[in-house]
């Protein structure tokens, strides 16, 4: 049995009309019944019941049409691929991140993708979680970078957790206490906090929240706002105090201070998210790139 058999049998299958097939595959509807019947002598079973009324796909047929659709598109897909790098075509991967601690996550997996797959085009977006979240959903991102959680209720996602890393208290070197090296979580009771808002990523800000109460206070926010280097300036200010990733510490202008915080639940995580749908061939390479990188 060879391939262009197993692909009438599948557009049959999915038209369940012999004649429809016939036509998608340019030849007669009496030659589309010689190759399914075909296939039918060869294994020994029967595919479909036939009538002058319909065509209905027999439980052998529905297992056989779920193992060669894999198949034939694994078949297609290489010989696609085997053209286009023929024809010097490129493929593409289209990524999406929400953050600066995000960036730092990506640019080490797209330095080693480009080094082993350098013929295929790199999209890169910054946005914010609900519009990557889109972006991700009908199809115009094939992954996003995002503090975990934040992208979800979308169909056959898949994600997996890259980074979790402690935060840190960032206050301007105005602050009575931006010499400090550390503080206990309790002594943030009484700081004015400015946090990104609900709208940005609302997970975020609620665990935001529910860290600030296992510390054991309510925190006092002063302001909430859409942009990390809107956050960053009023912190330059010295209008209040706030909470970020500790890789962050190393990118900070010298007009902020970071401390440490001791006896915390304050975290972050950062998720890579994909489609489990998504056909793009490069989805698998750059998912294994990812997880060689993250599990060392």
């Amino acid at each position: 049995m060879d391939i262009r058999k197993l692909q009438y049998f599948i557009s049959v299958a999915e038209t369940l009309s012999f004649t429809k097939a016939a036509k998608e595959h340019y030849i007669s509807q009496t030659a589309m019944s010689q190759q399914i019947a075909s296939i039918e002598s060869e294994l020994e079973v029967l595919l479909f019941d036939r009538n002058k009324l319909k065509v209905a796909i027999t439980p052998a047929g529905e297992v056989l049409l779920g193992e060669v659709k894999e198949i034939v598109a694994k078949y297609e897909q290489a010989i696609k691929k085997t053209q286009d790098v023929y024809k010097g075509r490129k493929g593409s991967i289209r990524v999406g991140y929400a953050g600066p601690t995000e960036v730092e996550l990506l640019r080490e997996i797209i330095e080693v993708f480009q080094e082993r797959y350098p013929y295929v085009e790199l999209h890169i977006e910054n946005n914010t979680f609900k519009k990557l979240s889109k972006n991700l959903k009908d199809g115009s991102c094939d992954f996003i970078f995002a503090i975990a959680g934040e992208i979800n209720n979308i169909p056959s996602l898949e994600k997996v957790t890259l980074k979790n890393e402690p935060a840190v208290l960032v206050v301007s070197r105005k602050h009575p206490k931006a010499n400090r090296k550390n503080m206990n979580a309790s002594e943030i009771a009484n700081e004015e906090i400015i946090m990104i808002s609900e709208e940005c990523g609302q997970l975020n800000f609620e665990r935001m929240l529910e860290s600030c109460r296992k510390d054991g206070y309510e925190p006092r926010i002063i302001e909430r706002v859409n942009s990390l280097d809107t956050l960053l300036f009023m912190v330059e200010l010295n209008r209040g105090v706030s909470f970020l990733p500790k890789s962050h510490a190393n990118r900070l202008n010298n007009k902020v201070a970071f401390i440490d915080i001791v006896n915390t639940h304050h975290s972050f995580s950062i998720d890579m998210s994909w489609v489990r749908s998504n056909k793009n061939e490069y989805i698998d390479k750059f998912i294994d790139i990812s997880r060689e990188i993250y599990s060392r």
